[in-house]
């Protein structure tokens, strides 16, 4: 049939989803400090005591993960191990990361269908990534909900001038941002970050919010503000604990963070050459709605990097607060690698053209 998609590339995503569950499954049980931290709220919510780490005392948000808390909270309430539980979940989490970054490539390289499950393929291959699903953390969750996000929200906001009922689909992307705002605080800034695209290019259009744009904003900020009026209510500040007990502030925080983001991405230059190209390629080329996915995905993995930087890193080997960025920059590597394709396919339809690799 005519215009009918092929079959193969999601063969080759559950082939990708194969590798990374036999990884996941038989790399030896690795589980952080940090997760008996959730464990011990979780369980004193199963007791009773509220999310509390000592009963009786105080309460101290000493956590930066209150959903993934909760889930452990959920799971002993049903007499489940959280050990086992968090490694699962978080083997989960991984393959819905590999599935929303499927989705986010097909948006930004429609017609390059042999490209969809290359994502998913460099995050199955990722030794940092496959860990860090098994530590017990809520870090790939974190990434899943970040990438889901991605993947939707630029087909949920319609794009200024946009023929009638060309978005008019739910704006579900809203939810995916305050999932992973209820994950960790950066959702936050991440939201805030598409929220501050979105209102240049209506400004840009001088458009004012559309009702997609109403919904998908209250998706976001009701269970959001629901999360920050408890956390003010109950631990009497606006921020975790954590945030002032980790981040000292000035300058040589933001040194340890240079230096911490530069080693985690030593690693990835091939990862970070194929999406520079693909920025460089994307000047003035292609359709519109794959430049506004693309600029989703490049804003979100640069703040999140700068955040990063910002709060000095974090003392994994595993670099665990980058990792929740790979899923954005396997997909922006990839569409590097279509746009590169595209690139040489039209020059040698050209007569007469040289292409010159440097």
């Amino acid at each position: 049939m005519p215009g009918r998609e092929p079959r193969y590339p999601t063969l080759l995503l559950a082939l990708a989803a194969v590798a990374l569950l036999l990884q996941g499954f038989a790399y030896p049980d690795c589980l952080s400090d940090d997760a008996f931290i959730s464990f011990r709220y979780a369980d004193s919510l199963v007791g009773g005591h509220g999310l509390v780490f000592n009963p009786g005392e105080p309460p101290v948000e000493g956590y930066t993960n209150f959903l993934w808390t909760l889930l452990m909270a959920g799971g002993m309430a049903l007499g489940l191990d959280p050990e086992p539980t968090s490694r699962r979940l978080g083997i989960a989490f991984a393959l819905l990361a590999m599935v929303c970054s499927y989705q986010a490539i097909r948006r930004i390289l429609p017609g390059q269908p042999v490209l969809w499950a290359l994502p998913a393929w460099l995050l199955a291959a990722d030794s940092f990534f496959v860990v860090e699903a098994i530590q017990g953390l809520e870090t790939v969750m974190f990434a899943a909900f970040l990438t889901a996000a991605a993947a939707r929200v630029p087909g949920d906001l319609p794009a200024p001038g946009a023929a009638p009922g060309e978005a008019t689909r739910f704006p579900i992307s809203g939810l995916w941002f305050a999932l992973a705002a209820l994950t960790r605080p950066e959702g936050w800034m991440l939201f805030l970050v598409v929220a501050g695209l979105r209102g240049l290019e209506l400004l840009r259009f001088r458009q004012v919010p559309g009702r997609p744009d109403r919904i998908w904003a209250a998706l976001f900020a009701v269970p959001v503000a629901a999360h920050l009026i408890f956390r003010r209510s109950f631990y009497g500040d606006w921020l975790p604990n954590t945030f002032f007990a980790k981040t000292g502030g000035g300058g040589e925080q933001v040194l340890r963070g240079m230096a911490y983001v530069g080693t985690g991405m030593a690693r990835m230059v091939p990862w970070l050459a194929l999406g520079a190209l693909l920025l460089w390629l994307q000047r003035g080329a292609g359709h519109r709605k794959q430049r506004r996915a693309v600029l989703v995905v490049a804003s979100l993995w640069l703040v999140s990097a700068a955040g990063v930087v910002a709060v000095g890193g974090d003392f994994k080997p595993t670099f665990r607060f980058l990792v929740w960025t790979f899923p954005l920059l396997a997909v922006l590597a990839t569409a590097g690698i279509g746009g590169l394709a595209r690139r040489v396919d039209a020059a040698h339809r050209r007569p007469g053209t040289v292409l010159v690799a440097t």
